[in-house]
């Protein structure tokens, strides 16, 4: 029998499996209408509207079985909005963006636990991303479609430790696929541990000194625009 999904505050259980994803992509015979599109582009800033077409074009991959249309593409239950908004509306004007979920059409079980059963998802991206490079925004997309990734799966750790813990290789290696002529692998490595290091505190410390250097240096210069190729349509 599978694990019986866990209710944990502010988070969505599939399955109780650490980094990783709940059940199989839903197949064919589990949709009845496979071909509508549930990942979803509401970005209306012409360059991070870009960026996302990109990226739900190349498909950002999770691990080996799941991917982000796997998982949202290929199942009207669980769907993922990308849309844009003012730096006043985030937490902190610097925010790069955040993800929000909506999954009030789960049933909550009398022993407290949660059984999924739709799941709607919404990635903020900052209009002020817009002034930076290609490479950071990209590696924002990465980075806030893994956190509705470990919200579908539910990863059982907070979600920046479980990042830096298990995704860090992938992303470095699609950012250098997706920017093979403008990123470094030391400079891929960098956007990927972006906005990771003051909750993955452990991981990060065991970083060289030259590491934690350019973590700091290439997500300043790559999203002030100083580095990379400007982001415009």
């Amino acid at each position: 029998m599978p694990p019986v999904p866990l209710a944990i505050p502010g988070h969505i259980a599939i399955n109780n499996v650490p980094g990783g994803g709940g059940f199989p992509p839903p197949t064919d015979e589990d949709d009845p209408c496979p071909e509508l599109q549930d990942v979803i582009n509401n970005i209306k800033n012409q360059c991070l509207k870009a960026m996302v077409d990109i990226a739900i074009q190349k498909d950002i991959k999770f691990d080996l079985n799941n991917s982000m249309k796997s998982i949202f593409d290929q199942n009207t239950d669980f769907n993922l909005n990308f849309i844009d908004a003012a730096p006043n509306s985030f937490s902190k004007p610097t925010v790069d963006g955040d993800t929000h979920i909506d999954h009030s059409g789960s049933t909550k079980l009398a022993n407290g636990r949660i059984m999924l059963q739709s799941m709607d998802l919404s990635i903020r991206m900052n209009t002020n991303l817009a002034t930076g490079s290609k490479e950071y925004v990209a590696a924002t997309i990465m980075h806030e479609a893994l956190h509705a990734y470990l919200d579908f799966s539910q990863t059982i750790i907070n979600q920046h430790i479980d990042i830096a813990t298990n995704y860090i290789n992938s992303m470095q290696q699609q950012l250098l696929n997706m920017f093979p002529s403008t990123l470094t692998p030391d400079d891929a490595f960098a956007l990927a541990w972006g906005g990771l290091k003051d909750d993955a505190v452990t991981l990060y410390s065991r970083l060289s000194t030259a590491q934690k250097d350019n973590i700091t240096i290439a997500n300043k210069n790559f999203k002030s625009g100083a580095m990379g190729q400007p982001c415009t349509p």
